[in-house]
């Protein structure tokens, strides 16, 4: 499908104050890219078609949650293409990568499911993402993202994500993205990290 290409990219703003200029944008997957929660998916589609696979996870939440979606995403794997995606955050990540930037899927969804989106998506550079030892989300995304900087040699960051969980790396980043954040949030950043551009949908 080429649904991706047909997106209407003028819906972007002033360029001069909202085009990435870092050397990598890191894009957020849960309630940023897709309007949902790829975990809470799985476990429903679990729930309906395996049941033994919800109670593996709820049985494995003990060992940490990276373990658990693992669990899950061995067994489970939701259609990329029935995922309610963003489609003005793919066409802004679509036109950053276009002009050169390289783009990342950060997500603490487990890798499985993270690489099968990126494969249908195709506007990603690269995948960073949970791999059943370690969770990444909060501090523990924001370590991945510097330790992946460090290791291309990249010195400046974007991020674009849409929940507390992420002001860590946001309050790192050198420019900031949100997507259709809460009230209580966007109190926050204000403080302490303005958004460069807040995506409403």
């Amino acid at each position: 499908s080429n649904w991706q290409l047909e997106l209407n990219v003028n819906q972007m703003t002033d360029p001069v104050t909202d085009d990435v200029i870092a050397d990598v944008l890191f894009v957020d997957l849960d309630g940023t890219l897709v309007a949902t929660d790829v975990l809470r998916e799985a476990f429903m589609l679990a729930l309906k078609r395996r049941p033994w696979v919800a109670c593996l996870f709820l049985l494995s939440i003990l060992r940490g949650r990276a373990a658990a979606k693992r669990v899950v995403a061995k067994r489970i794997i939701p259609e990329p293409a029935r995922l309610p995606f963003r489609d003005e955050v793919i066409a802004f990540i679509s036109q950053a990568r276009a002009r050169g930037c390289r783009v990342v899927l950060a997500t603490a969804s487990d890798a499985v499911w993270a690489e099968a989106i990126a494969r249908h998506v195709r506007c990603f550079d690269d995948v960073l993402a949970s791999d059943g030892k370690r969770n990444l989300k909060g501090i523990g995304k924001l370590q991945a993202i510097q330790a992946y900087c460090q290791q291309y040699g990249l010195v400046s960051f974007a991020y674009i994500g849409d929940a507390m969980a992420d002001l860590p790396i946001w309050q790192q980043a050198t420019q900031v993205y949100v997507v259709s954040p809460s009230p209580s949030l966007l109190r926050v950043m204000q403080r302490r990290c303005p958004p460069t551009r807040i995506f409403k949908s």
